[in-house]
């Protein structure tokens, strides 16, 4: 349901005191936020006379309510609690390309004191591996990708890219003569000496 991303997103805690197991808004709100990489703490009613559903998200991963918060300091009861039932997870950003230092020769100063080029052509050298666009860069990958017949879709969610930046490259490698494009339904499929290409 769409409000439940809403709820979660406003709220600082999320409190369930009763869920059906995988059944209705409750629980598929609470489950989820329990997905998510980063998700808000989630308490559940335990106890005596609690349905399934309470249980099971509790293996999920939500925290167990007690019944003892005092109501002068809840929040530093509940901040408490939150990070003794989990370790906080850190989310990293992943980096577009994975540059390391190896890749790069060191450049040296002193080899260039006779040429004024000689630095600039140093630094061409060094950066020699790295493609001159961002499409010669994934272009690899597509067509590694496409060593079987598929749609934008599918493509699109397996490489975790927006469709239509796909779709542009797609049509760029159609026209340079790379990718055989189907129509009804729109398909696209490598050809082999592209493939062959791309493992180079």
């Amino acid at each position: 349901m769409g409000r439940n991303k809403l709820i979660y997103a406003m709220a600082d805690y999320g409190l369930v005191v009763s869920a059906e197991y995988n059944k209705g808004g409750t629980w598929a709100g609470a489950t989820e936020e329990l997905k998510r990489d980063n998700p808000r703490p989630l308490f559940v009613r335990t106890g005596s006379n609690v349905p399934p559903g309470n249980e099971k998200l509790l293996k999920l991963g939500a925290i167990g309510w007690s019944n003892s918060i005092e109501k002068e300091n809840w929040r530093e009861q509940l901040t408490e609690m939150t990070a003794n039932a989990r370790p906080q997870k850190r989310v990293e950003q992943p980096t577009l390309f994975d540059v390391s230092e190896k890749n790069f020769k060191k450049f040296d100063s002193n080899k260039c004191t006779k040429h004024p080029d000689c630095e600039q052509s140093i630094i061409k050298e060094s950066f020699q591996h790295i493609p001159d666009s961002i499409y010669d860069a994934v272009l690899p990958v597509i067509l590694q990708r496409l060593n079987v017949v598929q749609d934008s879709d599918d493509l699109a969610e397996k490489l975790k890219v927006n469709k239509n930046q796909l779709n542009a490259w797609l049509k760029k490698a159609v026209e340079d003569g790379l990718i055989k494009k189907y129509s009804r339904p729109v398909r696209y499929v490598a050809l082999n000496e592209a493939r062959r290409r791309a493992k180079r």
